[in-house]
């Protein structure tokens, strides 16, 4: 983390890192999925993003591949429309979106079964 903070800093954009000192006590494992999050001004993010590709910290963004969670991503996103979900933390509402994808799948092959019959 501190090689990426250096990067940035370097090229004179101000970053804050969440969840450094956790990585810094533990490691990437005790997060999870979720890592730590670079955040810039929003003026920055083109110019952050190109060096931290360029320095090897980010993959570049490769057309027609897909993130292998987007479509959990987007369950995630939605549920930030949600207003009693919006201020829970991100893996909370992870698993309130797994658990709404394992309830529309039952009830689809439920549905199944009971039209077949």
């Amino acid at each position: 983390m501190t090689l990426i903070r250096q990067a940035l800093e370097n090229e004179g954009i101000e970053v804050n890192l969440l969840n450094e000192k956790t990585l810094q006590l533990s490691s990437v494992y005790a997060l999870g999925n979720h890592g730590a999050e670079v955040q810039v001004r929003e003026k920055d993010v083109e110019k952050a993003v190109l060096i931290l590709t360029q320095s090897g910290f980010v993959l570049p963004h490769q057309e027609g591949k897909t993130n292998q969670f987007s479509l959990l991503n987007k369950l995630v996103n939605f549920t930030d429309s949600i207003p009693f979900l919006k201020d829970v933390q991100r893996e909370i509402r992870m698993v309130f979106a797994l658990f709404l994808l394992l309830v529309l799948v039952i009830s689809i092959i439920l549905l199944f079964m009971f039209l077949v019959k």
